[in-house]
């Protein structure tokens, strides 16, 4: 008797309903907190293990304040077993590198030299941030933004997580990476904006294809945007 196989093959790829995975990196200061306030009230959860508020103040957005490796757990399951009944539509984890850093603190409490805390932090980050990616959600993720200098002395930026190897990689477990950037204009204002698309200096991406290389630091915007492009491809 031929063994039964769980494979789901396929013809076309046609998604009639999506959720964003979306990371954004950038340095302090560039928005990238702020961009949870862009979204309806009441429907997204920001989840916050840095203890700051302020940046959100005056804003409807709910939020769980998380300490250690084991609340992130607890909001997970809570995600995962719906016992929100659906209400949040995005997800917002603020930011990656402090659940990092949560998970290395707890990693040398425990007695580790750093070559091992670092390993499993790496680890038990890694695996958090890709349980909440893949709930049934939209997921938004910040971090900071880290510069290095390639072979011939330029710049690059990219995402960054405690360690050496977690930050790099990265980028590869989101379908959009945003790169929070700011510019002066000419009468001095700082403006906030958005890059979607890699180039010489920055990494980012969109899979959709549905971005301009630039855009208006706003995610419902952002969503709209990527659903209006899906929904034509499938008409």
């Amino acid at each position: 008797m031929p063994t039964k196989r769980k494979i789901n093959f396929f013809t076309e790829i046609a998604p009639t309903n999506f959720y964003i995975k979306a990371l954004c990196h950038g340095p302090s200061g560039s928005g990238k907190t702020n961009l949870i306030g862009t979204l309806d009230p009441g429907k997204a959860l920001w989840i916050n293990p840095e203890g700051r508020t302020l940046t959100l103040s005056g804003k409807k957005v709910h939020g769980a304040h998380v300490n250690t490796v084991a609340e992130m757990e607890d909001v997970y399951e809570y995600l995962l077993h719906n016992e929100d009944k659906g209400k949040y539509e995005w997800i917002c984890l603020d930011s990656a590198y402090d659940i990092a850093e949560c998970a290395l603190l707890e990693e040398k409490k425990a007695g580790k030299n750093n070559m091992m805390a670092y390993g499993d932090m790496a680890n038990t980050a890694l695996q958090l941030i890709r349980n909440f990616r893949d709930l049934p959600r939209n997921i938004y993720v910040t971090t900071r933004t880290e510069s290095v200098q390639d072979d011939v002395g330029c710049m690059f930026h990219r995402p960054s997580m405690p360690g050496q190897k977690l930050g790099p990689n990265l980028a590869y477990y989101f379908d959009l990476v945003l790169c929070a950037r700011t510019k002066t204009d000419d009468e001095g204002q700082v403006q906030y904006r958005l890059q979607t698309q890699q180039d010489e200096s920055y990494v980012a991406k969109d899979c959709s294809g549905s971005l301009d290389k630039f855009v208006k630091p706003d995610l419902k915007a952002i969503e709209a945007t990527m659903r209006r492009k899906v929904e034509k491809a499938n008409d």
